[in-house]
């Protein structure tokens, strides 16, 4: 079974379209959040990085679209995500 994904990002971040773009482009499901200052703030505190997009499997923070397309490319991707499970 996949874990579940979340997208936090912006609909004017290029990089956001990216992994949205990505996650359709495997067949999975994910929620995507639209983020204000606000809430992009308090995802700050709890990951540490200020820049969108913010991309979690489960509970675990993997990163941006660069660090998600790096993991892909290793195949640790599909290994967090059970894809061969």
């Amino acid at each position: 079974m996949v874990k579940n994904i979340k997208i936090y990002g912006r609909q004017i971040c290029t990089y956001c379209v990216d992994a949205k773009e990505f996650f359709e482009s495997l067949n999975l499901d994910f929620d995507y959040i639209d983020v204000s200052d606000e809430e992009l703030k308090a995802l700050e505190k709890q990951t540490g990085i200020d820049t969108i997009p913010q991309i979690f499997v489960g509970d675990k923070f993997i990163g941006g679209w660069l660090k998600t397309k790096d993991l892909y490319e290793k195949g640790e991707l599909q290994k967090l995500l059970k894809l061969n499970s």
